[in-house]
């Protein structure tokens, strides 16, 4: 797979200027690093445009005041929803939860031995 986007030369010489007038500007390995994050994120965040950069040859170039976009978001991966099985004691449980299959036939043989 590969990650191309297209750079327009107006948005190169703004870089450019940038780097004369003391913008810091960072690999995707540093932004990865500053991030805790793997690099491989830092793509896909570029790729999915919440993090800006730009393609200079092959590589990514990312605006040191950029990674504050991505900064404050949550680690990991959203938590499932809980279902009534999962729930532990004590908490509450918003749906009906149905005896296992093996317990419910226990009881039926036992309620057919005692006739």
């Amino acid at each position: 797979m590969s990650l191309l986007i297209e750079t327009n030369t107006n948005s190169l010489k703004e870089l450019v200027r940038g780097i004369k007038h003391g913008m810091k500007l960072l690999t995707t390995n540093e932004a990865a690093k500053r991030l805790g994050v793997t690099v491989q994120r830092v793509h896909a965040l570029i790729r999915d445009g919440r993090l800006p950069a730009e393609l200079l040859g092959r590589d990514y170039v990312i605006r040191e005041e950029d990674l504050a976009l991505v900064a404050v978001r949550k680690p990991g991966r959203p938590k499932k929803a809980q279902t009534a099985a999962s729930a532990g004691p004590g908490e509450a449980q918003d749906t009906v939860t149905t005896k296992p299959r093996a317990k419910a036939a226990k009881k039926t043989k036992a309620r057919k031995r005692a006739k």
